[in-house]
């Protein structure tokens, strides 16, 4: 068993080892603890600006159980598809000059990158997406 030092200026323990106690130290014990921790309902904002619909569908990532007002279900939607249509119209547009054979290294190496983006930020968003399409249901069904 690893004997804890002090860190200095402070009197919580500093391990110095992987040890039980230095694993649960600032975080859960055990399992039923872990599953204890649960994030708060989401609670719906009537007609929400864009920025304050936005910090909240990314701020509530996974979070499924709550409501989502109209507003703010609108709002995720339309930056999702004007950021997706910037996205992939780059991308169509980067390939068309690669395909055209004359692009450079430049304009190659371009078009992989937004490629790469596009997948990316598709990934990313699926999540926020599905959560706030389920508190938007959630609201639905209690009113």
């Amino acid at each position: 068993m690893s004997r804890p030092t002090h860190n200095p200026g402070t009197s919580q323990p500093l391990y110095l080892e992987d040890t039980p106690e230095a694993l649960s130290e600032g975080g859960f014990h055990d399992e039923f603890e872990a599953e204890q921790e649960t994030r708060s309902p989401a609670v719906a904002v009537h007609n929400a600006s864009f920025t304050t619909a936005l910090h909240r569908f990314y701020a509530q990532y996974w979070l499924r159980t709550g409501t989502s007002s109209t507003s703010e279900l609108l709002w995720a939607l339309v930056w999702l598809v004007a950021v997706t249509a910037i996205l992939f119209g780059a991308t169509g547009y980067t390939r068309a000059l690669v395909d055209a054979g004359t692009a450079s290294s430049l304009t190659r190496t371009l078009y992989m990158l937004v490629f790469m983006v596009d997948c990316l930020w598709v990934m990313a968003n699926l999540g926020p997406l599905g959560s706030v399409i389920a508190r938007y249901r959630n609201y639905r069904a209690a009113r």
